[in-house]
């Protein structure tokens, strides 16, 4: 871990943007020694989803732009102001969704889903892709979760105002029930979940998704996969052995694998989309025969 302190002459805004596009932890502190800046360092610590298990690491699910509209971050025009950012990075596993990724991935469920329904978001992390996703389905109620409690404050303070996004829930996938949530939800959401958690949570959010799921609903699952018939990119070929180098239950998944225990759970792969960065969305629903 190593702790980087900048001082720049510039807006706290301007402050902003480069810290919610920074790896790790990242706390502001201004010169000035104002309390509103001190909240706003509180708001924004944290960059990525927390663990759906114990031993799942952060995920850093950020992207770039202006703070949670709840934050109390001062915007000041004057370039006078001097600004001192201490970034604490931490060399954890990562899977950025910038917005590069998020705009394709907002298309992707607006052409999906219905106008209407119930999403339930598996390891919101932040709030942050969460927040950009439901505002593209205005239609559709929110409910976000995170196995790690500390993570629900930021998840709220991105979702401030937004009636139609429930209060965010502490949910381990690994759970026999998972308490809060609804009975049935029209659509399930996971990203960058599978690949940093053991197997055993794969299988358990396909055993959560079969009982939860509506009859016509689908999960969706984003992220990384190995495929028989697909060639392995260079960078998702490094990004797994960096993974499985960290611990031995991390690491790519075959999509035939997990296609193989969703069939267990009376769900199958109803359609594979190609995404930036070497991604795949995947689409599951129940099987005929379920």
């Amino acid at each position: 871990m190593s702790v980087v302190t900048v001082t720049m002459w510039q807006p706290i805004a301007s402050a902003w943007n480069r810290l919610s596009s920074s790896r790790g932890l990242a706390q502001m502190s201004s010169a000035r020694g104002s309390e509103a800046r001190i909240r706003s360092a509180s708001t924004m610590m944290g960059t990525g989803s927390r663990p759906v298990s114990a031993i799942r690491p952060a995920n850093t699910d950020t992207f770039d732009g202006a703070p949670p509209r709840s934050a109390s971050t001062e915007r000041s025009t004057c370039s006078s102001v001097i600004t001192a950012v201490t970034f604490t990075l931490t060399p954890l596993p990562t899977c950025v969704l910038k917005l590069s990724s998020a705009g394709p991935i907002q298309a992707e469920l607006q052409r999906l889903l219905p106008d209407s329904g119930l999403m339930l978001e598996i390891a919101s992390g932040t709030g942050e892709h969460a927040a950009h996703f439901s505002a593209g389905l205005p239609g559709w109620q929110w409910q976000p979760s995170d196995f790690e409690a500390a993570a629900l404050p930021s998840i709220a303070a991105w979702f401030a105002g937004l009636d139609r996004v429930r209060a965010p829930l502490q949910l381990d996938v690994m759970s026999a029930s998972w308490p809060g949530v609804p009975p049935q939800v029209d659509a399930i959401f996971c990203a960058n979940m599978i690949h940093i958690a053991p197997w055993a949570c794969c299988a358990a959010l396909m055993r959560g998704a079969a009982r939860q799921l509506a009859p016509q609903g689908v999960l969706i699952t984003y992220g990384p996969y190995l495929e028989d018939e697909v060639q392995t990119s260079p960078g998702n070929a490094a990004f797994d052995a960096d993974l499985r180098a960290r611990h031995r239950d991390w690491g790519l998944r075959r999509r035939e694998d997990v296609e193989g225990q969703a069939a267990l759970c009376g769900l199958v792969l109803r359609e594979r989309v190609l995404m930036p960065a070497n991604n795949l969305l995947l689409v599951w629903g129940r099987s005929k025969a379920a």
